[in-house]
């Protein structure tokens, strides 16, 4: 069983508001830049400098966001662990079928 696919092409010069047309280089999404790293909470940003909320140290405003993150790991890990690191959750491993059943489905399936 196949299926085909047509697609008409309306015209070259409709572009989206988001994007620009390409010059032969990517197309680039000309949305705002937004930064949503969940570092920038703790850091006051202005054009020359970042500032850390809790301890008030001042970091370049060219500071890289690996940066500001180590530095939240180093002085500030309570934050750090709260923010940034993963929670394991345990879960009761449940076996609904002894092994003969569950062999007998998988095989079923397989076949």
């Amino acid at each position: 069983m196949s299926s085909e696919f047509s697609f008409d092409i309306i015209s070259d010069d409709i572009t989206d508001d988001r994007t620009e047309k390409s010059n032969g280089g990517p197309i680039r999404n000309n949305k705002t830049l937004s930064s949503s790293s969940q570092v920038n909470e703790f850091f006051t940003k202005t054009k020359e400098s970042q500032t850390c909320q809790i301890c008030v140290t001042v970091y370049s405003s060219s500071s890289s966001t690996e940066t500001l993150k180590k530095h939240l790991e180093k002085k500030h890990p309570t934050e750090y662990q709260c923010k940034f690191t993963q929670t394991t959750l345990n879960f009761q491993q449940m076996h609904p079928y002894n092994h003969k059943e569950n062999f007998e489905k998988s095989k079923g399936l397989i076949d």
